[in-house]
């Protein structure tokens, strides 16, 4: 894994975070995959891909600024810039043009309601293409303007993968002519793309996934299959008359070549899967390279952009944004942060926590000291049999050093140093896939399995015993303990339809009785208890329920949430949280009854299959696929009537200030300055030193934050000249 310094964080954050939602720490500049590049200038490049990414750089690839894209949550599979300001992106029949690189966007739609394009081609600055399914094909003679539909069949499956052209008049075409890649399809026009004419290619070529066009008559293809893991293209010199079968070497998988470029009859360029090959003697001869940065199977290139014969810049899933400057022989990783899957995550304190997941050599462990602004891989002692599929699912720690982890396995993991270094314990059960864990005291660990069996450890993880307690078809919510006596399960039952129900424990683990039990087709999707006595549950139907008699009776929040609950933190008996990935987050002063909205935001993007960790009412995090880790602060909570425990203190002098101010509390751990809208303008961690240079400031009211071992504290601060 890759250290980030705090400095390269602070600055992500001074642009990004706002002090009522969510900001991303990791993976830089996206935790969403990449499909396709496009670099019109050797500084100016633009990338694409899900959930709307569209990212731009003007140095090179170096660093990468968001762009905001008018629709939200589309998978973005193109983007075509013909100048450094002029670009496409299409999605179905909706072509998107922008003339100001990327800072607004135009739609214009497709004259087929049924046409679906999602790629784009264009021979000069004004006159284009977009392709697709069903053989669609639409063209512009006035820069994306306007549309023209030249064909389009719901009837045929020819799925259109490239097309370029010689010549204004004569250009090719390729792709498949079924959903199955089984049938190759090559055409050629000599009408500027009104007509076509189909070309026969060797039938071994189950489709074609890229050509090169050197002349009317010279072509190059690239098949999208390669028997035996051999790349392989064929070259024409007689316009698909007759062919050459070219190999290019040793290929990752048998998905043929990618991607294919000629800048000339000489110089010709071509990505596999993992592997990069060049000619420079009209493809004679090639070179491979191997271009895997991660060694991870997960990570797959999709697309690639030559700035000239030796630099390119190459994008794709995992997420993965990789530079050449020397055709392929050596390659620079442009992302900064692991992109390896997360699983599960926890925080000791506001500054210390550990986030879990996997990679391809077993599982993969990283920690943070500075509040989640940077991590370090930690040391893993991983048993030889777990070094295929593995993952931490579940982290828990009883004290600051003290904590295990589970592995979707009968092994668990033991930290000793806060989550530095992971010793293996395997448990030798057999049926146990270990889910859940929670460790009251140095001896005395539960362990709990997806298949309803309690694991049980006395004597700090020597030995263990199992015990089906329920008939259960799964356990996939993190059991709550609010004491070694009082526990909480959620279960799914074997019974068909499958049962939620939610079960409480009174004596330390023997007896579970049912406490909630759904009704049919309603799933429990989290819950929490502050104590033995006080609870929230959400459900399916969006509804929240809330109890303060343990279970006995249950009451229905008058709060309607407008996603699903899938995250639910109690602090005490009257105050907590609920959050819905990113999308959402409320707090509650009177235990479930109603809430008050802290944040919405329906577009998050957030990557799949995300745990959530909530430390404080204005503190959490997030893990989830492609290394996405989040980070949610609200500073703003202070306006809302709480608790007298949340009230802030006078914690600092004089205010007004206009060039220094003095901090009373002395034993801090972060100090952070926001302005009245929430944005992040200053963030610094306990150097020592009392006095804080606040002669940046403009005139005007700021919100000061002081994270503490007893708590955040808030204050406004007004600088005056």
């Amino acid at each position: 894994m890759i250290s980030f310094t705090l400095f390269a964080f602070l600055q992500l954050a001074l642009t990004n975070l706002q002090a009522q939602g969510w900001t991303k720490l990791n993976p830089y500049p996206t935790f969403n995959h990449l499909s396709a590049v496009s670099f019109p200038s050797a500084d100016t490049g633009y990338t694409a891909g899900h959930n709307s990414t569209v990212l731009r750089t003007t140095d090179g690839g170096n660093s990468w600024t968001a762009l905001d894209f008018p629709e939200k949550g589309e998978q973005l599979r193109n983007v075509l810039f013909t100048n450094n300001n002029n670009g496409f992106i299409v999605i179905g029949r909706r072509v998107y043009r922008t003339t100001d690189a990327g800072n607004t966007w135009q739609m214009s739609p497709l004259p087929n309601y049924w046409a679906s394009a999602d790629q784009s081609y264009f021979i000069d600055d004004t006159t284009g293409f977009v392709f697709g399914w069903y053989n669609a094909i639409a063209k512009t003679t006035n820069g994306g303007v306007n549309w023209q539909m030249l064909a389009f069949s719901i009837m045929e499956d020819n799925v259109i993968m490239s097309m370029k052209f010689a010549n204004h008049q004569t250009g090719y075409l390729c792709g498949h002519k079924d959903l199955g890649k089984t049938q190759p399809m090559l055409k050629r026009t000599d009408d500027g793309g009104i007509t076509w004419q189909e070309i026969e290619v060797p039938t071994w070529i189950k489709c074609i996934n890229d050509l090169a066009v050197i002349s009317p008559d010279e072509i190059w293809i690239a098949p999208g299959n390669s028997p035996g893991h051999i790349a392989r293209l064929y070259h024409s010199v007689d316009g698909g008359e007759t062919w050459t079968s070219v190999t290019l070497g040793e290929n990752n998988n048998s998905n043929g070549v990618i991607k294919l470029d000629f800048f000339n009859s000489l110089q010709g360029r071509a990505l596999g899967n993992y592997r990069m090959y060049s000619t420079n003697d009209g493809g004679q001869t090639w070179t491979n390279s191997y271009t895997n940065l991660y060694n991870y199977e997960i990570c797959s290139q999709q697309d690639i952009a030559w700035i000239n014969h030796d630099t390119a810049i190459y994008v794709g899933y995992g997420p993965l944004i990789g530079k050449t400057e020397d055709e392929g022989l050596t390659t620079e990783n442009m992302m900064i942060g692991n992109i390896y899957p997360l699983q599960s995550v926890y925080f000791i304190d506001s500054l210390k926590g550990v986030a879990g997941g996997r990679k391809t050599a077993g599982v993969y462990i990283s920690y943070t000291e500075d509040g989640g602004y940077t991590w370090n891989e930690a040391d893993v002692d991983v048993p030889f049999f777990q070094f295929s599929y593995n993952r931490i699912d579940d982290i828990h720690f009883r004290d600051q050093l003290n904590g295990w982890a589970t592995s979707y396995s009968n092994v668990l993991y033991k930290t000793m140093d806060g989550g530095h270094s992971w010793n293996a314990h395997p448990t030798e059960l057999p049926d146990i896939t270990f889910n859940f864990i929670h460790s009251f005291s140095a001896n005395n660990i539960w362990g709990f399995s997806k298949n309803g069996k309690i694991i049980r450890s006395n004597d700090g993880g020597s030995s263990w015993t199992s015990q089906t307690i329920f008939n259960t078809n799964s356990m996939n919510l993190r059991p709550v303990f609010t004491d070694s006596l009082h526990g909480f399960i959620a279960v799914v039952s074997e019974s068909s339809p499958a049962i939620h129900r939610l079960m409480k424990n009174t004596n330390g683990g023997s007896y579970w009785q049912d406490i909630y039990t759904c009704s049919d087709g309603i799933e429990i999707l989290a819950f929490h208890f502050a104590d033995s006595l006080h609870g929230i549950i959400s459900l399916s139907d969006k509804s929240l329920l809330f109890t303060a008699d343990g279970g006995e009776n249950w009451e229905v929040s008058e709060f309607n949430p407008p996603y699903f609950i899938t995250y639910i933190k109690m602090f005490d008996s009257q105050y907590g949280v609920i959050n819905t990935n990113g999308n959402f987050t409320a707090l509650t002063f009177d235990g479930g009854l109603t809430f008050t909205v802290m944040h919405t935001d329906p577009d998050s993007g957030w990557a799949e299959s995300s745990k959530t960790f909530f430390l404080k009412e204005n503190l959490g995090w997030a893990v989830g696929l492609q290394g996405m880790i989040m980070r949610y602060d609200n500073f703003m909570t202070s306006t809302f009537q709480q608790p007298a425990n949340h009230l802030s203190q006078l914690f600092f002098f004089p205010n007004p200030a206009s060039e220094k101010i003095t901090l009373r509390q002395h034993d801090y751990k972060m100090l952070s300055i926001f302005d009245i809208e929430g944005q992040l303008l200053y963030l610094s961690k306990n150097t020592g030193h009392h006095q804080v240079d606040v002669s940046f400031l403009k005139p005007g009211t700021y919100i000061l934050a002081l994270d503490t071992n007893h708590g955040m504290l808030k204050q406004k601060l007004v600088i005056i000249n």
